[in-house]
């Protein structure tokens, strides 16, 4: 080694300056760089013709952006589909009958909700005093109770 660094605790050694060999060497066949530009693949590469290759599809003509053409629109999805690449795509042994309690719709209605209710107007008979009184006296009333 030439010298040694010590980094962060670590100490690694600097290797003497040596030749470079095998696919390293300034004359590897390897190389690209000193051969040029220009590979035996690249010359003797034809590009496939015909309709059914993607060089084909590469000659078409430019026309201007339709926005109403068919490839500038997203894929169709249908409910039920077939998932690609999936063995089961569609939900297995569901029943089709629920079985167990029925779900009540109030179930999960706070207090907070049943005691403030919001009103459009006041109820039928809020406007009448004597409705209102008699009330107002069976409200005390269950209140003295307890």
């Amino acid at each position: 080694a030439v010298s040694l660094i010590r980094n962060n605790g670590e100490i690694f050694a600097v290797p003497h300056p040596h030749k470079a060999t095998g696919y390293r060497a300034k004359n590897s066949e390897t190389r690209i760089q000193n051969l040029g530009s220009s590979t035996t693949y690249k010359v003797n590469f034809v590009a496939p013709s015909g309709p059914d290759s993607v060089a084909a599809s590469n000659g078409k003509p430019l026309v201007p952006y339709n926005a109403n053409a068919a490839r500038s629109s997203l894929p169709v999805k249908f409910p039920n589909e077939a998932i690609k690449g999936v063995r089961f795509c569609a939900a297995r042994n569901v029943s089709q009958w629920d079985i167990g309690r029925q779900k009540y719709s109030r179930q999960f209605v706070s207090t907070n909700k049943n005691d403030f209710v919001q009103h459009s107007g006041l109820p039928v008979g809020f406007t009448n005093q004597g409705i209102m009184s008699a009330q107002t006296k069976w409200v005390h009333w269950k209140q003295k109770q307890g």
